[in-house]
């Protein structure tokens, strides 16, 4: 028993040094920033830091007191290492949040930004925000099965939110899977008729799908070194299979046009009409 109670009270001082050692660094800090010695006083904080790796609160607090001492200093690289540190541990000052979002975007940090936009996501009433933009990034980065998880999250709590759904549907295109992105662009053209990305793409989508038949019928044709009859009634055969998806792409480009009146996208829909238009006489031949 004796021992054991020795043993206590050892661990006990321990304690308390620890304790008074962060209390004696931060007081020092404080008294440096205090003096306007900025750099001085995030030594300090740094050693305060390093004693107390376990208390999240004193984390935050201390790291966000050395942030600002960086931010006196404009000294970027130090406003970064503790703004991420005091996120880290969980601050939710959105001042810092943001400031560190847009310090990432500076210096093309794309590891500190994702970092930041998830930690942010767990601020009470900034979900969705947070969310949204993490969603952006991935897709921006080409990180496609991530921007579709992030937009099904969203989704969960929005079903009908505009943003997710083309978000969603335009990396389910970059993936491969057409017909559950255009999917995707209905659900938001049944919402908003007038979306100008969901218009966009899914009249590129119906045309693409249009002119890869039409221009495959054409090159296998093209190798046919004697054609027969037959040959050509199957060519007719193949390349019509094009029309349907020329015809429908055309309301979709029309409305988008309508709105945004690109040079490009009209040269798609006069290409969409003579391609229909040459349909229509083979069709007769």
């Amino acid at each position: 028993m004796k021992i054991l109670f020795t043993i206590s009270l050892v661990v006990l001082a321990i304690s308390a040094r620890t304790q008074e050692t962060f209390q004696s660094f931060s007081n020092k800090a404080q008294q440096e920033f205090a003096n306007e010695n900025y750099q001085q006083a995030i030594d300090y904080y740094q050693q305060a830091l390093m004693i107390n790796e376990v208390d999240s609160s004193n984390m935050v607090w201390t790291a966000s007191l050395a942030s600002i001492c960086a931010s006196y200093l404009k000294d970027d690289m130090q406003l970064i290492k503790y703004n991420n540190i005091a996120i880290e541990f969980g601050s939710q000052d959105l001042y810092m949040i943001d400031e560190q979002l847009k310090l990432a975007e500076k210096y093309k940090d794309s590891v500190s930004t994702e970092k930041v936009l998830r930690k942010a996501r767990n601020i009470e009433g900034k979900y969705k925000k947070y969310s949204l933009e993490l969603m952006s990034f991935y897709f921006k980065n080409k990180s496609y099965d991530e921007t579709i998880n992030i937009a099904n999250d969203i989704l969960v709590v929005d079903s009908d939110n505009i943003n997710a759904l083309n978000y969603k549907g335009m990396s389910l295109h970059q993936t491969g899977k057409e017909p559950s992105a255009m999917e995707c662009f209905k659900t938001v053209l049944d919402i908003d008729p007038e979306n100008l990305n969901a218009n966009i793409q899914m009249g590129m989508i119906l045309y693409n799908k249009g002119k890869m038949i039409f221009d495959t019928a054409n090159k296998d044709y093209e190798k046919l070194k004697s054609p027969t009859s037959l040959d050509y009634h199957e060519y007719k055969k193949e390349v019509r299979k094009s029309k349907p998806y020329y015809q429908e792409c055309l309301p979709f480009l029309q409305r988008y046009n309508s709105i945004k009146n690109r040079s490009d996208i009209s040269a798609v829909i006069n290409k969409a009409k003579s391609r229909i238009e040459d349909l229509n006489t083979k069709n007769t031949q």
